[in-house]
């Protein structure tokens, strides 16, 4: 028999630890050589809990191999049905699923005979596992309160300005962690207040100023910059006043993350690096600068802006976001577009371009709306694509045939089901056992009717003089669209442009694979378009074949990825 073998573990530690993940695959395959068996694949889960299926992506991609039509094992062996799910209710429903499909799950510590107290069984062994699970969360929980209430640390990353201390706790001479101030990082916690204060330089700064004053200064966040996220935790946790607070969120019985009532927040005084009087006078500006505190005069007005998810900084890598100016001689605003790195600690931290934001804007968009509606091209894209449909219509009349068989297959199941209706009408597993049958089928018919639409697609020929009066339509009519159309038209069209010091570098996706990949950065006095450059394309990503001899002669045709401008 051909198997799969599926091991898990419910904590890092005990994944780093890897004894339990060993023993687990160590008896299972002795399990499998024993009795003869295949073994195909195993299956590792490091670090997750069986209680909620989120985040369980070994174990997923287990379940749909196992129900897939072609089933590549037909039995998943576990060391005991806690490793395979700790919820009685998803346990049963996978369980369900998987016999329906012919793959069972067998247990080296509770093995289980073929029969009709099966699904009881399992039942029972599944509430018992999830009431055990439920059980040593609370009690987890429980400890985690009482130990911060003592004054001990539960978490691994201490806050900035502190470190964390062993120290001997209560019962059984266990060690615990206690938060201690930091002395190095301690300073610096004080420098940026004192800066946010204005005590340090004499004017108070904004958190953009204070994250370029310590770049200049080298004074960096445990090896990273500071940026205005992390001063903007910094200046929000409290412990930095004496203050650590825990326990604002909890999670549900899915697994999903909730917040707690401030009532049972759990307070722990640790030793303050800042006065509280110092701490609130910080809150006080960050409040009174938020945007939802101001006016609606004093807040910046917000546009939307045409490359701000697609621009990355040539430098750096970082994303490109839009800024503005104001001449001090004119008076006049010029919006651009800076690197997010470099406007938020300073250009000592990156020497990435800024572009003028209209300039780089039309140019883009002209150039990607001349370069791609090209009758030619089209007309080559098209023909590919006409091959590639007929190819997949192919691969959908024989999936269709193998839905039929399968409906026709849940059909009988389903009329056998109704052929033993039990004398008891709360027979729960067997009405389980319907209502599951139902929603195969169901799907099942679903799966048909999307792959009849599917191929009810028409594959005709487009004649050139239709695809020359598309083209000049939509270049007549591209201008005139608003930036969000534009937006949309160029997000599906580009993925990625990256800006260096004299050329821009677009990337792609599928019709987009025939815009050329260099484009010249204008420079600030012409507001013309970028003159364009066509260039060979990675063929994985490209419905457009490499060949161009259909294309007009160009003076500037290159076919490197990149150009000099």
């Amino acid at each position: 028999m051909k198997i799969a073998i599926y091991t898990r573990v419910s904590t890092g530690v005990q994944a780093d630890n890897e004894v339990s993940m060993v023993d687990q695959k160590n008896r299972l395959m002795r399990y499998a050589e024993n009795n003869g068996h295949i073994i195909v694949q195993i299956f590792e889960d490091k670090g997750h809990s069986a209680y909620v299926s989120k985040g369980r992506t070994v174990y997923d991609q287990m379940i749909k191999m196992a129900l897939s039509p072609d089933r590549p094992f037909e039995q998943i062996a576990v060391n005991d049905f806690s490793r395979f799910s700790r919820n009685a209710a998803l346990f049963l429903t996978d369980y369900q699923k998987l016999e329906a499909n012919g793959v069972g799950i067998y247990s080296l510590s509770e093995p289980l005979a073929n029969n009709e107290m099966a699904p009881i069984i399992l039942a029972m062994i599944g509430g018992m596992d999830e009431s055990h699970s439920l059980k040593t969360s609370i009690n987890v929980k429980r400890c985690r309160i009482a130990n911060a209430e003592l004054g001990y640390y539960n978490g691994s990353v201490p806050p900035y300005g502190y470190e964390i201390e062993r120290v001997d706790g209560p019962g059984r001479g266990k060690k615990r962690s206690r938060l201690v101030v930091n002395p190095e990082e301690a300073e610096n916690v004080k420098i940026i207040y004192r800066l946010a204060l204005g005590e340090e330089t004499g004017m108070k700064m904004t958190l953009t100023e204070i994250a370029r004053h310590l770049h200049e200064k080298s004074i960096r966040r445990r090896g990273r910059d500071w940026t205005n996220q992390r001063l903007s935790t910094l200046f929000s946790d409290p412990v930095v006043s004496g203050t650590y607070v825990s326990g604002r969120k909890s999670k549900d019985r899915l697994g999903r993350k909730i917040d707690c009532p401030e009532d049972e927040w759990i307070r722990t005084k640790v030793e303050a690096i800042v006065t509280e009087e110092e701490f609130n006078q910080v809150r006080s500006l960050l409040d009174a600068r938020h945007p939802k505190r101001m006016t609606k005069a004093q807040s910046p007005q917000r546009r939307t802006s045409l490359l701000s998810s697609l621009l990355k900084c040539g430098k750096c890598g970082r994303n490109m976001n839009t800024s503005s100016g104001k001449s001090p001689h004119s008076g006049k605003t010029y919006d651009y577009y800076t690197c997010y790195r470099k406007k938020s600690v300073g250009g000592s931290a990156c020497n990435g371009r800024t572009v003028s934001r209209p300039i780089i804007e039309s140019a883009v968009f002209d150039a990607v709306v001349k370069e791609i509606f090209v009758p030619d091209r089209l007309h080559s894209v098209l023909r590919e694509a006409r091959s590639k449909l007929k190819g997949e219509q192919h691969t959908d009349r024989t999936r269709l045939l193998r839905l039929n068989k399968r409906k026709a297959e849940l059909e009988l199941g389903i009329a056998k089901l109704y052929d033993r209706i039990p004398e008891d009408e709360k027979d729960r597993f067997y009405f389980s056992a319907l209502r599951e049958k139902k929603r195969q089928f169901h799907a099942v018919e679903n799966e048909i009717a999307l792959t009849k639409s599917k191929l009810s697609v028409p594959i005709r020929r487009v004649g050139k003089v239709q695809i020359a009066d598309f083209c000049e339509y939509i270049k007549r009519n591209a201008v005139s669209l608003d930036v969000k159309a534009k937006k949309l038209l160029l997000g599906k069209l580009v993925s990625k442009i990256v800006v260096n010091d004299a050329q821009l570098e677009l990337s792609g996706n599928d019709l987009a694979a025939a815009l050329a990949s260099t484009q010249n950065i204008p420079s600030e006095e012409t507001e013309t378009a970028v003159r364009a450059f066509v260039s060979s394309w990675c063929r994985r990503r490209d419905l457009n074949p490499h060949e161009h001899s259909s294309l007009p002669p160009q003076d500037s045709v290159s076919t490197n990825s990149t150009t000099s401008a």
